[in-house]
């Protein structure tokens, strides 16, 4: 399993719930998949868990996996069952987890930064040219 970094897009809420520690958070300009190794996105980690080691984090799993099989009513509102969820999650918790470094971090936040800049100024410019200033006379 790893941590992927990603962009975070228009159509990704304001808040999710991290699959680690279940607390809602705001997302930022970049988003921390957790991914297991068939390349499928488990859920976002806050950046209180994505601080932790792999070790640290695949222990907060497995505890994750007990209370889905403990405390099901939890875990109603998800698509899947919450067995089949905890199975899932319990196979990604045995995984070696590859952690972004802190370089990789950066870079990520400040591409995030450029296109964030760079997508206001085309949306800008669009508006700048579909609107004439009140002085602007056609002779």
């Amino acid at each position: 399993m790893k941590i992927q970094l990603e962009h975070r897009q228009s159509s990704c809420p304001q808040k999710l719930r991290c699959i680690a520690c279940r607390q809602i958070f705001a997302v930022g300009r970049v988003r921390s998949l957790l991914v297991n190794d068939e390349d499928r996105i488990q859920g976002d980690l806050c950046s209180k868990c994505v601080r932790l080691t792999a070790d640290e984090i695949r222990l907060i799993l497995t505890e994750q996996v007990w209370l889905m099989l403990e405390q099901p009513q939890l875990f109603q509102h998800q698509v899947e069952s919450p067995e089949t969820l905890a199975l899932e999650l319990f196979e990604v918790a045995l995984e070696d987890l590859e952690i972004p470094s802190s370089y990789q971090r950066l870079m990520k936040t400040l591409e995030s930064y450029l296109f964030f800049n760079r997508d206001n100024d085309r949306s800008i410019g669009a508006i700048a040219d579909s609107t004439q200033s009140p002085w602007h006379h056609n002779y």
